[in-house]
């Protein structure tokens, strides 16, 4: 049985206990930590690959911000004109996981193409909207990058969310500390950033198999 399934077992037989035999459950759930995963993050090659894969400019910008500024399906999806700072190159991701506000970075290479996006919209429009001027919803992206992926050959197990974990990866293979990519991230503990050190790690100093 999953963790989650015995969890939930278990507090369908506390409630029993608690609410028709009115006793304290004498039971209790050994708790097994979950099993830490070590994230799918793609290579900047295969970046390009992917992006490559898709025809529709405004789909091309939206999956290159998921990368460029480490960003969650949601929070592109709901990404506003007045949150984006053209000028000093920088992104507020407000009301994110955990309903906390962060800054991030945003390239410099998708200026214009974001100007070509908010070009006639007040600051409290969506930056994207669809062909019928509505908001994009998170399975549309995540079927946009499924369908790149596919077309570009590339056989990893990879989804949006890779793109944010890759976005992690290469900035502290290039040189950026934890606690920044923390911040960048949203992450409200150091710990949650410190799984992408066994990634970069081994990536950034180049170990091959001795054989």
């Amino acid at each position: 049985m999953s963790h989650e399934k015995r969890r939930t077992a278990y507090a369908a037989i506390n409630l029993f206990y608690k609410v028709i035999i009115k006793k304290e459950c004498p039971y209790k759930l050994d708790f097994v930590k979950k099993r830490k995963r070590i994230p799918v993050v793609l290579d900047k090659d295969e970046i390009i690959e992917i992006l490559a894969s898709i025809s529709n400019p405004r789909h091309t910008l939206m999956i290159s911000m998921l990368y460029g500024s480490g960003l969650r399906v949601s929070e592109i999806v709901e990404l506003r004109v007045s949150d984006v700072d053209l000028k000093n190159y920088l992104l507020n991701v407000k009301n994110s996981k955990g309903d906390k506000d962060r800054i991030s970075t945003l390239s410099e290479k998708l200026k214009q193409g974001l100007e070509v996006q908010i070009k006639n919209k007040t600051g409290s429009d969506y930056v994207f909207k669809t062909i019928s001027n509505k908001k994009y919803s998170v399975r549309t992206v995540q079927q946009i990058f499924k369908n790149a992926l596919e077309k570009s050959g590339i056989q990893k197990n990879a989804t949006c969310h890779s793109l944010r974990h890759s976005f992690a990866t290469h900035l502290l293979q290039g040189g950026t500390d934890i606690r920044t990519l923390k911040d960048l991230l949203g992450h409200k503990s150091v710990k949650t950033t410190m799984v992408y050190l066994h990634v970069a790690d081994p990536l950034k100093r180049n170990v091959k198999s001795p054989l």
